[in-house]
């Protein structure tokens, strides 16, 4: 399609990268992608980590899972994980708190801000095995303020920032994300953080969306079984792939035009929407 072809254009040379990537280091994590539960493949990555670093039954918090029909921890808890979903909107959260919680399994209605991520995520309750953080705005500023140290941490990134390009978005405390590429941060805002935090980047997921951390201090014992712990970004970064026709998502103001699907684009729905 004429609309994709400029996209396309930017995106070769990431595609080039990373399928070589794939190819030539059997350690990287885009090769143990499996969707079950999640939007991509971030299942099969949580499984491998937790594998390579000998975590069995453990215990997580996910913020940001809508109703839990599609997140990043519906497996481990199927799987025998015990954790923690927290849900900004009410009605996902109820239908989330119906359909899934159990004595395995709280899930908890709240709006995260920097000034409740301690009281919801509390120190006395010790840092769970993994944390995965999606809230599509403020991300990197809950992330500063979280007091405990989950030994992986799972972060939702901006990718239409390159590596080496520092980029945050402003905190705003009521923040919802309405479409477009005002969210989060870059992976490089990210990495830096994370390293002032005792952590270092192990690998992102193949559609540019998630990138993931292991603490350093749990690390360090199974560095042998992950590559390239010294890449960073520049390495690990992966282009984001939430759309056929933009480098990214969906402008903002074109939000409410993709749910016209084949009436915008000419042809059928963009897999994005």
């Amino acid at each position: 399609h004429l609309l994709s072809r400029p996209v396309e254009r930017k995106r070769r040379p990431f595609r080039a990268r990373e399928e070589e990537r794939r190819r030539e280091d059997p350690l990287d994590l885009m090769n143990f992608e499996e969707q079950v539960h999640s939007q991509q493949g971030e299942d099969g990555i949580i499984a491998e980590l937790a594998h390579r670093l000998g975590i069995e039954n453990g215990r997580f918090v996910e913020i940001g899972i809508e109703t839990g029909r599609e997140c990043n921890t519906r497996l481990l808890h199927e799987r025998g994980w015990t954790g923690t979903w927290i849900e900004g909107h009410p009605a996902k959260a109820g239908a989330a708190r119906e359909r899934y919680a159990d004595d395995r399994l709280e899930v908890v209605s709240s709006f995260v801000t920097t000034a409740n991520i301690n009281e919801l995520v509390p120190e006395a309750a010790g840092p769970p095995d993994l944390f995965s953080l999606d809230i599509d705005g403020n991300d990197y500023w809950v992330l500063q303020e979280l007091a405990v140290r989950p030994k992986i941490l799972v972060l939702e990134y901006n990718g239409i920032h390159l590596p080496g390009v520092e980029w945050v978005m402003p905190y705003k405390e009521d923040h919802w994300w309405r479409g477009g590429n005002s969210f989060g941060a870059s992976l490089c805002s990210y990495d830096k953080l994370c390293r002032e935090m005792g952590y270092t980047l192990v690998g992102c997921e193949s559609a540019g969306a998630n990138a993931f951390y292991v603490r350093d201090d749990v690390l360090a014992p199974h560095r042998d079984k992950f590559s390239h712990l010294e890449g960073g970004p520049e390495h690990h970064y992966v282009s984001p792939k939430h759309s056929r026709y933009f480098f990214g998502h969906w402008p903002g103001w074109l939000a409410p035009m993709r749910r016209m699907g084949r009436r915008v684009v000419g042809r059928r729905r963009d897999p994005s929407s």
